[in-house]
């Protein structure tokens, strides 16, 4: 595998196009390292302790404790980018270890904030989790993750939608952290598993995912841009400006210069 890296020039006429195994392999060594052996979200809203709260993690106190639809605005997730979450994450209050039963969790997006007290939001909505028993282990103020059988592609442009449901647990249940936050959330719904909600307001918890790329049809070709080069292309149809990625469907031929850039056009 190659890696293409597309340099800007600082004067006259340099243009630079580096293609190297051997910094390829480094840098998936480390990519590899991170996914793996990270412990909290690549993208997240907050990870502040304080202001804990059972729904939709303790369902057993309140049948209206069984349900939560929270909502976030574009932008809310620093850095993420249009593609595919593959686990997403709380963060409990608490260590304990407790299995959900017939545990439910849908992603779904919308164009304008859907919270509602009177109904769920269901346009688009995705089930992305499905399980009649559901084991989840938590720590002391810490991230726990749910893995996700089928992904889900977010377009960040958009808000992002997640709906948490379980008819009870075997064993207790725990809270998670809701910060106040300087922002204003766009918050949730809450109610039981079943029928319509029970009421909604403005909380937000900490709450973040991992992501891969692809599109709503699946895993994609075309990775997300390194070393931060903006803006970047969502599709082939279109010529890359200042973006190059790895395993890149594109040949790249250097077409003109001026005193600060080299321009690339299409082979």
């Amino acid at each position: 595998m190659k890696i293409l890296v597309l340099f800007k020039s600082h004067g006259g006429n340099s243009k630079k196009l580096i293609s190297s195994k051997k910094y390829c392999s480094a840098f998936v060594f480390f990519l590899i390292s991170f996914v793996t052996f990270s412990q909290t979200p690549m993208f997240m809203n907050s990870s502040t302790a304080g202001g804990g709260n059972s729904i939709p993690f303790n369902p057993n106190i309140s049948t209206i404790f069984q349900r939560a639809q929270f909502a976030w605005a574009p932008a809310s997730f620093s850095g993420s980018f249009s593609g595919l979450i593959t686990k997403v994450y709380f963060n409990s209050t608490s260590a304990t270890s407790t299995t959900f039963s017939n545990f439910i969790l849908l992603l779904g997006t919308s164009t304008t904030n859907p919270i509602n007290s009177t109904a769920w939001y269901s346009t688009g909505m995705l089930t992305c989790l499905n399980s009649s028993a559901y084991s989840v282990t938590t720590l002391t103020n810490g991230w726990f993750e749910i893995t996700l059988t089928t992904p889900f592609y977010f377009d960040n442009s958009k808000y992002l939608i997640i709906d948490v449901s379980s008819s009870g647990t075997s064993s207790g249940g725990f809270a998670v952290n809701q910060p106040t936050s300087s922002l204003t959330p766009p918050g949730r719904v809450y109610g039981a598993q079943t029928g319509t909600p029970s009421g909604a307001d403005a909380l937000s918890p900490n709450f973040g995912f991992d992501m891969t790329v692809g599109g709503p049809g699946g895993p994609g070709a075309i990775l997300p841009p390194i070393a931060n080069f903006f803006p970047s292309q969502s599709t082939r149809n279109t010529i890359p400006t200042d973006t190059v990625w790895i395993n890149s469907p594109y040949n790249l031929v250097s077409t003109s210069t001026n005193a600060s850039r080299t321009y690339w056009d299409l082979d």
